[in-house]
């Protein structure tokens, strides 16, 4: 949030990014791409986690969770990436001081106030309970592949033997 009242609002997840100036939304298209493509990936990841988790001793189970586990990692880096680079170039075009956590004043550059007029602004930032949601999520899935083999011997060697048939002592009675 800038200003308060609010001047202007971003709200950014791995899936949406919401910025306005002014009651006016804007859209950055390189960002939506990211962030369709982090939704795309969850989607992808969770089908597949899913069918691992039906069936977890099966020869393709290592295959799907090689490939799952992976998917909501690579969704949180690109996420943290976007934020860093949304935060820096922020930075590096207006020369706006604007925090990754917290809040502070932000005061205008002199190229940007018209007249030598000197102009601040508050200026708070957060991350909501879905960043730390998909941080725990990505957690649940390193530590499933990293425990895949101690599970996969466990379910199997629980599993009851079948009963082996009767020898016929011989085949003509």
């Amino acid at each position: 949030m800038v200003g308060n009242p609010a001047l202007a609002a971003v709200n950014i997840s791995p899936l949406n990014l919401y910025f306005s100036v002014f009651v006016t939304i804007l859209t950055i298209p390189l960002i939506w791409a990211i962030n369709i493509s982090c939704l795309l990936m969850l989607l992808a990841g969770g089908i597949i986690m899913a069918i691992y988790s039906v069936a977890p001793t099966k020869p393709y189970a290592t295959k799907l969770l090689g490939y799952g586990y992976k998917q909501p990692l690579i969704a949180l880096i690109l996420f943290t990436v976007e934020v860093i680079g949304l935060v820096f170039s922020v930075r590096a075009f207006t020369g706006l001081d604007v925090p990754l956590v917290g809040s502070s004043v932000v005061g205008l550059p002199a190229g940007l106030a018209p007249g030598g007029v000197n102009v601040s602004i508050n200026v708070a930032a957060a991350f909501g309970w879905p960043f730390f949601l998909a941080i725990a999520i990505v957690v649940l899935c390193v530590v499933a592949r990293l425990y895949h083999g101690k599970i996969a011997k466990t379910i199997i060697n629980t599993l009851p033997t079948p009963p082996t048939p009767p020898a016929n002592d011989s085949l003509t009675s």
